[in-house]
């Protein structure tokens, strides 16, 4: 529960929208469905393909719902096989700056 899985192919569930994908794993981990997903998803630049399967979004999208996926419920630790090799510029840039962000903070802020 408190390790966070970033795959290479993503291993998004191709039936659900970009929040379900993410609240899935939210009901999983933390036992409830959280707006942290979908803050996850925004600050990620998908606030715009909320709705959208897996099939409706380039492989850069998919990969940062994946990236949301995996951070949605907080773990501790995060294993990531190549977190940005599908993004552009801006887009690496913000998942790695969450990552250090998440990296930085004290578990008493969570």
């Amino acid at each position: 529960r408190r390790i966070g899985f970033i795959f290479q192919r993503h291993n998004l569930f191709d039936s659900l929208a970009a929040t379900r994908n993410v609240a899935l794993a939210a009901a999983l981990g933390s036992g409830k469905d959280s707006d942290r997903g979908r803050l996850l998803l925004t600050y990620l630049g998908l606030g715009q393909r909320l709705g959208y399967k897996p099939g409706g979004l380039s492989g850069g999208q998919r990969q940062r719902v994946a990236v949301a996926r995996a951070l949605v419920n907080r773990p501790a630790l995060v294993l990531a096989d190549e977190p940005t090799a599908a993004l552009d510029a801006n887009s690496g840039l913000a998942v790695i700056t969450l990552l250090q962000h998440l990296a930085r903070r004290r578990p008493a802020e969570e």
